[in-house]
This record gives structure tokens, C-alpha cells and sequence, in this order.
């Protein structure tokens, strides 16, 4: 009899599933964070900034640092309009990162006039006409990182935005103009076990209000830290930490991206140090140089691979993050291999100009550019049907090329459209509407299916 009884209950207990900490909650609901990133009052040096954080890899706060920049106090709507307003920038159409859908060019002046009552969400390089308006923070100023600055991209919105869970592969730093953002952010080590199963963009399309545990493991047991950066505050974010960002408010950022430091220059800091005052500080005195980055990101194909890589071993693994396009070209390879000896090595990519690894790169942006040969994918499917029937409602565009979407969103986008009091219903295309009704009865089966074949290895 207690035989039979032990024999009953663990038939119950493995029959009972079990359902991880956090599955379908937001990101982080899985375990609390370790901790909130460390703030600091002051900006340090740009020697202790190197030493103590870029050296270290350590994410820091600079409380107030943001509020040197003139645009702090400039950069309200009405001004914005005022003065930038015919300047065009890229404009998502979802607040949620979507980055199957390109954006949109806007000019900035009809973005204002929408975006409190809408989705819109821009994100693009900050304007260089705005780039006196915007100073880099004084850690930044010597040492070598304004030889090798990246980028700096304007975030605006008027709150509620939600990114990927991503990684950079630059050093950035990130300046609240106005608004909060919220961060979850992980560190270099446990970021390399998360399933960026979009390596062609270094992200992980986990939908972050609801993640589904079993589809990503990885997430399961992820340690963690919070941060929540304030209007005036500037975070650094080191290379290679795995972070998702929420933004509340109406809000606007600047990050400054700079590709990752080998050593810290400290003759550079003697001579300019003393001339660098806030004035000087204007990122309209300093200019990008991609080709740090690109040499940067061939460097690390060839540490990858041993110290030297061949034409045949670097030609598959250079790629166009959209296209596909193999960059490195025979002859492209030709032009960083300094002494012709048909390999190449971290001598032969450091002695060549920034200039020539940009040309060797076919001067691709180092944001589109993929060192695992990995490129974006999109169902051919819904690529098809819109090229046959045309240019869509940017509503349509937006969720038809999103890679995420469930049985549940499909129902729920075809019964906004079904409504006859909605203002858009006559919007969606037949073929649309007829390609959506296929995909939910496809889903609806494959689920059904799925959950006779769960059902039959319980009983067994």
C-alpha cells in the first residue's frame, strides 16, 4: 500500500508543469536586481574616468553632468520648432522598437506637432546644426576618446518607448535632457549566455512586457541591475553590456558612442586638457571617425580567429547588416594588408589610415555593419505581398514586418480593422486582411496541435 501511495504521488507531481519565475511578466520580474548602478556627484578626470570605469568595465551615473549642455535649458518644443523645425530626421512609427520597419523621414517641426497624440517615437543622429547646443562631458574631453567618437543620437519622445534587450558594441555614454529612463542592465559576463537571437543586430526579440520563459532559458536565472537615470544625469554603459531601456515623460536623450580605448593617451590629456573648457566642450568642435570603428571591429574578427585571418576566413564574416553584402572584396582585403602577404594581422589593420579600413569597408556606417555574418531576415512571405500591392498605411508596414507576432496580436490587429466606428476599418487592404485570416488559422492549428501532442506525453 505506502508502495502504491509513493507511486501516486510522483505520478502527480510529474504531471504538474512547471512554470519559471517571470514567464509572461515583464523583464526583471524573474528575481530582483543586485543592485542600482553606482552614482557619483562629480565628473571625474578623464584619467580616473579611464581607470576607474572604461579600464574596469564598469557602468556608471554622473548626477547633473547633462545640465552643462546648453540645450538642457534650450531645448523646449517651442524652441525646437522655432528654430530646427525644417530639419529632417528619422521617425519610428511604434514606440516599441521595431526594426524591421525602417523609419521615416520627418522634418522635426511636423514630429512636434504629433507626437504627444501618437506613437512616433525619432531616433536619429543629433542634427549638426543642434551640435553646438550639446557639450560632451568633460571626461570625454582628452585622452583619445574624442579621436575616436562614433556617433551622437538624438532620442525623443513623449514617453513610454521600450527597446530590445540589446548589447552596443561601442563605449557610449548616455545624457538625459529631459524625462527618466529606466534600465535593465546586465553585465559583460552573463550578457555573452543571453540568446541574442538576432545576432545580425546584437538584440533579443523577447518581448519585454511579457516574456515568455520558455522560448528564452537564457532569461531564467539572469542576474541583473537596475538604473534610473534622472533629467540632467549621464550614464556610461561599457561595451558589451546587455541592456533594455523604458523611457518616461516627454523625453529626450543624447547618446555619444566612441569606439573602445586600447590604451589611454596621457600626452593628448597635456596638450589639450587646459584648452578644453566648456566652451570647447561643444560638440561642434569635435568630428566622427568611423574608420576607429571599423578597424576596431577587424581587429576583433581577427583576435577571433587566432591572430590572423585569410581573404577566404575574413570574406564570409564582414557583412551589411541589412543586405547581406560580403564587404571585405579581394581587393578591399588587399588594401589592409599592409605587407602582402595574403593575411592579416593586428600589425598590418593598425598601420593602415582610418581612412583607408573606412574605404576598405566600402564605407558601410559601423552600425550596419555585422562581423559574424549575420544578416537581417524577413518573412518573404509579407515582403511579397507588400511589394505586389504597394505602399501601405505606415499602421499596416509597421506590424506587418514586426518577426514577434502572435495568434493574439494577429486577432486583436484584425478586429481593430473590423470595427466599422474606427476611422481607419477602410484601410486595410483586401489582400492584407485575407494573408492575416490565413496566419491566424495557421496558428490557431499549429497551437491546437501543440497542445494534443503536450496532452499525450502527460498521459504517457
Amino acid at each position: 500500500m505506502f508502495r502504491f501511495l509513493l507511486l501516486c504521488q510522483l505520478f502527480v507531481f510529474c504531471k504538474q508543469e512547471f512554470i519559471p519565475t517571470g514567464h509572461l511578466q515583464p523583464l526583471g520580474s524573474h528575481r530582483p536586481p543586485e543592485g542600482a548602478i553606482k552614482s557619483v556627484e562629480l565628473v571625474p578626470t578623464p584619467q580616473e574616468f579611464y581607470n576607474e570605469y572604461v579600464l574596469k568595465g564598469q557602468p556608471v551615473i554622473f548626477k547633473g553632468a547633462a545640465k552643462l549642455s546648453p540645450g538642457f535649458q534650450l531645448w523646449s518644443d517651442s524652441y525646437l520648432r522655432e528654430k530646427y523645425g525644417d530639419v529632417i530626421l528619422r521617425v519610428d512609427y511604434g514606440k516599441k522598437e521595431n526594426r524591421a520597419r525602417p523609419a521615416d523621414n520627418m522634418a522635426l517641426g511636423e514630429f512636434l506637432s504629433i507626437y504627444n497624440d501618437s506613437d512616433r517615437y525619432l531616433v536619429d543622429t543629433l542634427p549638426e546644426e543642434m551640435w553646438p547646443e550639446f557639450s560632451l562631458p568633460s571626461c570625454l574631453l582628452c585622452g583619445g576618446f574624442t579621436s575616436r567618437l562614433q556617433d551622437a543620437v538624438l532620442w525623443y519622445s513623449s514617453g513610454g518607448s521600450k527597446s530590445f534587450l540589446h548589447m552596443d558594441t561601442v563605449d557610449n555614454i548616455n545624457c538625459m535632457i529631459s524625462g527618466v529612463k529606466h534600465w535593465f542592465i546586465v553585465d559583460l559576463e552573463h550578457t555573452k549566455l543571453i540568446d541574442m537571437d538576432h545576432g545580425e543586430g546584437d538584440y533579443c526579440s523577447v518581448n519585454v512586457d511579457k516574456v515568455d520563459m520558455f522560448k528564452y532559458p537564457s532569461l531564467q536565472n539572469l542576474p541583473w541591475w537596475s538604473a534610473r537615470l534622472e533629467q540632467g544625469d549621464c550614464m556610461f554603459i561599457p561595451y558589451g553590456w546587455g541592456h533594455q531601456v523604458t523611457s518616461l515623460f516627454r523625453n529626450i536623450a543624447v547618446n555619444i558612442w566612441w569606439t573602445p580605448l586600447q590604451r589611454f593617451n596621457s600626452t593628448d590629456c597635456e596638450v589639450n586638457l587646459e584648452k578644453l573648457g566648456s566652451s570647447q566642450a561643444k560638440l561642434s568642435n569635435f568630428k566622427f571617425t568611423t574608420g576607429e570603428q571599423l578597424r576596431f571591429m577587424a581587429l576583433q574578427v581577427i583576435k577571433d580567429n587566432g591572430g590572423s585571418v585569410s581573404f577566404e576566413t575574413i570574406n564570409p564574416l564582414i557583412v551589411g547588416e541589412h543586405t547581406g553584402e560580403r564587404l571585405i572584396t579581394q581587393k578591399r582585403f588587399a588594401m589592409l594588408d599592409k605587407d602582402q602577404d595574403g593575411v592579416l594581422t593586428e600589425d598590418d589593420v593598425m598601420s593602415v589610415p582610418a581612412d583607408v579600413v573606412d574605404e576598405a569597408f566600402g564605407q558601410t556606417p559601423p552600425g550596419e555593419v555585422n562581423i559574424r555574418g549575420q544578416s537581417r531576415h524577413s518573412d518573404p512571405e509579407v515582403t511579397s505581398l507588400l511589394a505586389s500591392i504597394g505602399v501601405q498605411p505606415a499602421i499596416v508596414e509597421e506590424f506587418m514586418l514586426r518577426d514577434d507576432k502572435t495568434l493574439e496580436d494577429y486577432e486583436r490587429f484584425l478586429s481593430y480593422f473590423s470595427d466599422p466606428t474606427n476611422d481607419h476599418s477602410d484601410l486595410l487592404h483586401d489582400e492584407v486582411r485575407k494573408f492575416i485570416e490565413e496566419r491566424i488559422n495557421e496558428l490557431t492549428i499549429n497551437r491546437g496541435q501543440k497542445k494534443d501532442s503536450e496532452h499525450d506525453h502527460r498521459e504517457l
